[in-house]
């Protein structure tokens, strides 16, 4: 299984096999090659590796940089007044410091010039990427991980001209994938255009204006929730999603950072919004309120598994899930797979799924509470699996660390799908 680092950029690996097509004085690979190409003639800059810095990053001139599935991470500290010794913690923000050294940090600001940014993570900034009076592009998969407040902020800086308007144009084919919270706080927010008048995708913003995610008309988004309670997406998440016409996902890991679970949401697909709690379990047991009639229906079944929905009833639209079920099942093995249905207490939309190579299940449903997998309804089958905890959610083992950074375009979370599809989030890291 994949850690979500390796996951978010699926299309960016296409690019990392290729070096011989890239020129290579314009690879970089650490910070200071970085600020050294930004300072030259290069017109593209790519990444041959993750980076990570400890100042700003600020870019004063036309430029494409593409970061093959690689991060830029600030590692630096923040420090709220110019007296402190600093903090590593982001949140800490600062207007204005005598010392020179502002909390108030983007991980890139793209100043009065024209930059694209490809398959690239911004984290561990106060904000990803400032643009001040620029014109920005993301392009291919972006990710925003861990970033201590808005991802994006388009704002006007004092020495810019009056009359420049900053500017930001996701592609269609763009995946973005963010780690932001759902929950209606500010920081669930991934752009806020500060002191100026500013434009996305060729809509004009007012000052102070801040914008989810799902309110984009962005082809594919992927949402990281980090808590429980994240992972209730309110309706208002789902009415954007279908006004907009945007390809949502939503995607979870366990405590080591390793994928579980994605959801993908077409906004073409949602007929009614509603709040959804998206947590899902994995276990060999039913849940205890319809163990014992469940269990009744698949007595003669062979390596039964359940994937277990907290919410329960219909759903706003079609979704597309998929699960990491690699600790129990062999890549490539068959499965059956059939939702259990709490009124009828019968088994229903019986259908057969297929292990993928990173152990994951995708199906597509309409309702939701448990469904059941298992590889054959007869006796025969001399197959045994290791039983897990039945209450525990199955956590799938390491695989170690992976550095490219998964946004891809598969999908980006394929979720949407991805809306990457299937499965391939961002990464929190």
């Amino acid at each position: 299984m994949k850690s979500i680092l390796t996951k978010i950029l699926a299309t960016a690996t296409l690019v990392a096999v290729l070096p011989a097509m890239v020129n290579a004085e314009t690879i970089v690979n650490d910070e200071e090659e970085l600020l050294k190409a930004l300072e030259g003639t290069e017109t593209e800059i790519v990444l041959g590796a993750d980076i990570e810095t400890k100042g700003k990053i600020n870019i004063l001139k036309d430029v494409t940089i593409d970061g093959q599935g690689h991060s830029i991470t600030y590692t630096g500290k923040f420090y709220a007044t110019s007296e402190d010794e600093g903090s590593y913690d982001n949140t800490i923000w600062s207007k204005k410091s005598e010392n020179g050294v502002a909390g108030a940090v983007y991980v890139i600001q793209a100043y009065t010039s024209n930059v694209t940014l490809k398959d690239i993570v911004l984290s561990g900034g106060n904000r990803g990427l400032g643009i001040n009076g620029a014109n920005v592009t993301l392009e291919g998969s972006i990710g925003f991980v861990n970033n201590g407040f808005q991802d994006i902020e388009l704002s006007h800086g004092t020495a810019v001209d009056e009359a420049v308007v900053s500017k930001l144009t996701i592609a269609d084919d763009a995946i973005i994938v963010a780690d932001e919270e759902v929950t209606g706080e500010v920081t669930s927010y991934l752009i806020y255009v500060d002191d100026a008048t500013a434009t996305i995708n060729d809509k004009s913003y007012e000052a102070e204006t801040s914008l989810r995610l799902s309110e984009l008309s962005s082809d594919s988004i992927t949402i990281y929730p980090n808590t429980d309670e994240e992972k209730k997406i309110s309706e208002d998440v789902f009415t954007n999603i279908k006004e907009n016409g945007t390809n949502v996902g939503f995607g979870f890991v366990d405590d080591e950072g390793n994928f579980l679970y994605t959801w993908e949401f077409a906004g073409s697909d949602i007929t009614t919004p509603m709040e959804v709690d998206t947590k899902i379990t994995f276990t060999t047991e039913a849940p205890e309120p319809i163990r014992e009639d469940l269990s009744k229906l698949v007595t003669t079944y062979k390596d039964v598994t359940y994937i277990n929905f907290s919410h329960n009833g219909s759903l706003p639209g079609k979704a597309t899930v998929s699960y990491y079920v690699g600790s129990e099942y062999a890549t490539g093995t068959t499965l059956t797979i059939a939702h259990y249905n709490e009124t009828t207490k019968e088994l229903e939309n019986v259908t057969t799924v297929v292990v993928d190579e990173e152990g994951y299940v995708t199906f597509d449903i309409t309702e939701c509470s448990s469904y059941v997998l298992y590889t054959s309804n007869q006796d025969t089958n001399n197959t045994t699996t290791t039983t897990p905890s039945t209450t525990d959610e199955v956590k799938p083992a390491q695989t170690g660390d992976i550095n490219l950074i998964v946004i891809a375009s598969t999908i980006l979370v394929a979720a949407i799908g991805v809306i990457v599809t299937s499965k391939k989030l961002a990464t929190r890291n």
